[in-house]
């Protein structure tokens, strides 16, 4: 669940085969075997003073179906996370007040 200010921007969510950094391209370590890139624009993961929004900006967890997540790019108002699931299944996108949600089935 991502937390929104302001109005709501725009979003691209699929799976990917390998997460990368955005602007590296330097792959990563995140948990899981499959993928989903959950990129939001205009966004950013840092407020005014720059402290990270997003905290820890990666992490494992111990949920059924999400292995973990990190961070993969916060550059010029584009903000992706890479999300790791433990197999590849559907998902849906939902809009609330002031928040965007991934639900995946699991």
């Amino acid at each position: 669940m991502f937390d929104v200010r302001g109005p709501m921007p725009g979003y691209d969510i699929r799976y990917v085969s390998k997460p990368t950094a955005a602007v590296s391209g330097v792959s990563g370590a995140i948990p899981g075997r499959w993928y989903l890139l959950i990129t939001i624009h205009p966004a950013q993961g840092r407020s005014r003073s720059g402290a990270n929004t997003i905290s820890p900006p990666s992490a494992a967890t111990g949920f059924p179906m999400l292995s973990g997540y990190a961070v993969t790019g916060d550059f010029d108002g584009v903000l992706s996370v890479a999300v790791g699931l433990r197999k590849a299944t559907a998902f849906r996108v939902g809009l609330l007040t002031g928040r965007l949600y991934v639900d995946v089935a699991g």
